[in-house]
């Protein structure tokens, strides 16, 4: 049987344990930044920001939230990775919130 790989502390020591789900987590995470960065660049905007509604920034927006919570609750064995991804993430909800103020 193949031995579980597990992640690598910050000592350097190995860790076991809810890695394949923080994993799974933090790519959602990097998806839902990659997205709310790569919105402005939608053929759609135009229509949307005329309607006056971005139904895309609003599920962004709660799928970020979602993150930060999970994020919030993982356990501090990610070497800072994690404490990174949870300021991108308060990043990328202010960045939201003022693309929201500029229409």
């Amino acid at each position: 049987m193949a031995a579980h790989r597990g992640s690598i502390g910050p000592a350097g020591e190995r860790l076991h344990g809810a890695a394949p789900l923080t994993r799974r987590r933090l790519a959602l995470l990097a998806f839902a930044l990659a997205a709310a960065a790569g919105f402005g660049f939608l053929g759609g905007e135009a229509a949307a920001r005329q309607r006056g509604v971005h139904p895309n920034i609003d599920s962004a927006q709660r799928k970020l939230r979602e993150a930060l919570s999970d994020l919030n609750r993982a356990p501090e064995a990610f070497g800072g990775h994690k404490q990174r991804a949870i300021t991108l993430t308060r990043s990328a909800l202010a960045e939201l919130r003022s693309a929201e103020r500029f229409r």
